[in-house]
């Protein structure tokens, strides 16, 4: 570690699984401008389980369209948009498979299945979606590569779906698992600084060792601000976490602000955590930990 130097460039705020939880969404976007990070980048699962898609992506939507082409190609669909959208279009769609399971999701999935339906059969907010991918294509910028790691992919760089897998636990094997995968496809792999992913909900950072192509997990990644050097021998994976549902014990919404060095060698992470009011949610019960042990049990 080093402390930080005039050598850093802008600010990057990665924020990822906003789950149509618009309170949260609305607090955190707030919480960036106070900052003043004007590059956004968004890691999927922006709809599904939480309260209200619509306003959720009517957040999203402007944010995305005041970022730069290379940032955009940061902004990736989740595995929730993929069986939404595709449900949705074809008239299939259910309340589970918008709200998640049980009794109060199934009511949050009916309350905006019309609403999303209509929204999504628009052309203006279909053109958004259907930009997005499920990783970047090419890295938004150089060295670093954002994916959402729900997928197994083919040897072609696409989605495989039958070895679709979802994660339980972030644990240090899984994250391997993912890394590999990516790593195979991702262009220009060899300029690997950093790598982020998000779909566990689970925030954090690793080393990653291209000698035995391991992850160690970086202990109290939460407090204050990390920073590294010597990413080209010692890259990093990180997980933002979520915003809508988070995996953390006060259900508090977590993202992460990357800085990394012009020369590519070093950077600083800060994990910020950012309260809301459940009351200004519009559906009167919701929150979530009312979700803990759906999202332990199930997938993501």
């Amino acid at each position: 570690m080093l402390n930080v130097g005039d050598v850093m460039s802008e600010r990057i705020a990665i924020i990822a699984d906003t789950h149509a939880n618009n309170a949260a969404t609305s607090a955190v976007l707030d919480d960036i401008a106070a900052q003043k990070i004007k590059v956004v980048w968004c890691l999927g699962d922006m709809i599904g389980r939480g309260p209200n898609a619509v306003k959720t992506l009517n957040l999203l939507w402007p944010v995305y369209q005041q970022q730069a082409p290379r940032d955009r190609r940061a902004w990736l669909i989740g595995n929730h948009e993929m069986v939404i959208l595709d449900k949705v279009l074809h008239g299939h769609v259910d309340g589970s498979v918008v709200g998640g399971n049980g009794k109060l999701a199934t009511f949050t999935g009916e309350k905006n299945r019309e609403e999303l339906d209509k929204y999504v059969r628009g052309d203006e907010i279909r053109n958004f979606l259907n930009q997005l991918h499920p990783y970047a294509t090419e890295p938004p910028r150089p060295g670093i590569y954002v994916a959402h790691a729900h997928y197994a992919l083919c040897d072609d760089g696409s989605v495989d779906v039958v070895r679709a897998y979802s994660q339980t636990n972030d644990s240090d094997a899984r994250i391997g698992d993912a890394v590999r995968s990516l790593l195979v496809r991702l262009p220009r792999a060899e300029a690997l600084r950093i790598i982020i992913t998000a779909h566990t909900h689970v925030s954090g950072i690793w080393h990653w060792d291209a000698s035995d192509q391991t992850a160690k997990p970086v202990p109290n990644h939460k407090t204050g601000q990390h920073t590294f050097s010597g990413l080209s021998e010692h890259p990093l994976y990180v997980n933002p976490g979520s915003v809508g549902f988070p995996r953390v014990p006060d259900n508090t919404p977590t993202y992460v602000v990357v800085t990394l060095s012009d020369d590519l060698e070093s950077a600083t992470l800060e994990f910020r955590q950012v309260s809301y009011y459940r009351d200004d949610l519009d559906l009167p019960g919701w929150y979530p930990a009312l979700y803990r042990d759906d999202i332990d049990r199930t997938s993501l």
